[in-house]
């Protein structure tokens, strides 16, 4: 582990918003196609029991960011003005720090730029507004050629599905977007991002300081809708008698098997695309001599359901393995080469990491617990660094992990039965022990809802120090950035 003497490293953070961690081949999956981060792991350390305490796209970013628990206490919402972000105690260390990324979470109303000194947003991502002089090719968009749920669905609306109507809008601007980059530069979307950070770091090839370089792709993210050149290689799997499907249902009952195979080969063929893009990166820091002194590290905000548990995506917040799990690749000089470390953490943890890989300490009001244990103990076991780790969304459900089970409180969901996995015998959290071990469940149970108690009334007190609810105004919620740019805007 690097120690605070020790010459300060430049550190590359990639973001792989939706990534699967069983998705990769240094996991064991031999479908995937994905050779620059499995080298990465090859040549550095694998966390395989890395969770999302939250796992939703905002919310992670915060725990990753501020290294504060979420799900206790918040809502989809920004990163607030007075929230802890890591990358000002980073910049104050003497780093550069750089941003560049096409999620939605990447756009300035969101907060998670705080303490970058570059920031750069590609409009042209999945999920966004469409960019001015796309609209020519939405006429050129047949929707009959995907697969829909055409039915009203009104009982999975208010479970939280999106009405086919939005859905298709969001895959319409999106591949709009991506057509109008494709005919006025003729580039990708990830690619796009990738360059942007290949220009910064170009721009660096004199200086001495270290940098933070975060890069954020959303290209793992729905829709689902690989170009050909990285579907080819996964075309045995697809069923041509079947469609696609770029933006699935809820509901994996909804889908047919051949749809759902054709997703699924979309998915990896994404997952291939974002690792060519890692790729690039890594190459362009050896070729600018800088592989000897920089750390690279692989994660994502959460992962994605694929029907393993009848669901789809992130709808109504499963915390089962496939959305929980999060990848967490560490490559760099420090660290040992071809380690597995089992050890349970989580996102807080992960942001507390970063401060320290940056050489500084993890600083006051964070809830993150050290990896150094789980990294020096070449034994690695489960219990180095947490004993049990929290899972949650907000009043959703919420759940904790052992190194042998899996509790989860689904909050009066699912009929008001809650779960219970032997997480050593099943894995894939198939069997429902919660009436076979009443007794370890309740114990389980109960510290879930102590530390929701705990932690709500915290982190509750830190969002609203002395503000009654009926008196906090928009910019207490959303941060005074966002009256800015609302302001810009118009608005």
């Amino acid at each position: 582990m690097i120690e605070m003497d020790q010459k300060r490293p430049n550190i590359i953070v990639f973001m792989l918003d939706s990534l699967r961690p069983d998705y990769l081949g240094c996991n064991g999956c031999k479908i995937a196609k994905t050779a620059n981060i499995d080298k990465l792991a090859a040549d550095g350390i694998n966390f395989i029991n890395a969770y999302s305490e939250y796992p939703i796209t905002i919310p992670t970013r915060t725990a990753l960011l501020a290294g504060i628990y979420t799900h206790t206490n918040r809502t989809w919402k920004p990163m607030t003005d007075y929230d802890l972000h890591i990358t000002e105690f980073i910049k104050r260390k003497g780093y550069k720090t750089a941003l560049f990324g096409d999620s939605p979470m990447t756009t300035e109303v969101n907060n998670c730029h705080i303490g970058f000194d570059t920031f750069k947003h590609s409009p042209y991502g999945k999920v966004q507004f469409e960019v001015p002089g796309a609209s020519k090719f939405l006429s050129k968009i047949n929707l009959n050629d995907y697969f829909w749920i055409e039915d009203d669905l009104e009982v999975d609306r208010e479970r939280g599905d999106l009405t086919i109507n939005i859905e298709q809008d969001i895959f319409l601007k999106t591949r709009a977007n991506e057509l109008y980059l494709k005919e006025t530069q003729n580039i990708r979307r990830a690619a796009y991002v990738t360059n942007m950070a290949i220009d910064w770091l170009d721009s660096l090839k004199n200086e001495q300081t270290p940098f933070f370089l975060w890069i954020d792709h959303f290209e793992p993210h729905e829709p689902w809708l690989a170009e050909e050149e990285f579907l080819k290689p996964f075309e045995y799997l697809l069923d041509k008698s079947s469609g696609i499907c770029p933006m699935p249902p809820s509901n994996a009952a909804w889908v047919p098997d051949g749809v759902m195979k054709n997703l699924l080969a979309h998915v990896h063929a994404t997952n291939f695309e974002s690792d060519m893009e890692v790729g690039r990166v890594i190459q362009k820091i050896d070729d600018l001599g800088l592989t000897d002194d920089t750390i690279f590290i692989v994660i994502s905000d959460h992962g994605e359901p694929y029907g393993e548990h009848g669901t789809i995506r992130k709808f109504g917040v499963p915390i089962y393995e496939e959305l929980a799990k999060i990848p967490f690749i560490v490559k760099g000089p420090g660290f040992d080469r071809g380690r597995i470390i089992n050890a349970l953490l989580t996102t807080p943890d992960i942001s507390g990491f970063l401060l320290k890989t940056a050489g500084v300490r993890i600083v006051r009001g964070m809830e993150s617990l050290s990896l150094n244990p789980a990294i020096e103990n070449k034994d690695s076991g489960l219990d180095v660094i947490h004993d049990m780790i929290f899972i949650g969304a907000f009043q959703v459900r919420a759940g904790c992990r052992t190194p042998k089970w899996k509790f989860i409180d689904n909050r009066g969901g699912k009929g008001g039965k809650d779960e219970l996995y032997d997480m050593i015998k099943d894995p894939e959290e198939r069997k429902n022990l919660i009436e076979e071990e009443p007794e370890i469940a309740e114990a389980l149970c109960k510290y879930t809802w102590e530390f929701g108690r705990q932690w709500a009334r915290q982190l509750a007190f830190r969002d609203h120090p002395s503000t009654p609810w009926d008196r906090i105004k928009i910019k207490k919620i959303m941060g005074r950035n966002f009256e800015k740019i609302k302001s810009k805007r118009g608005a």
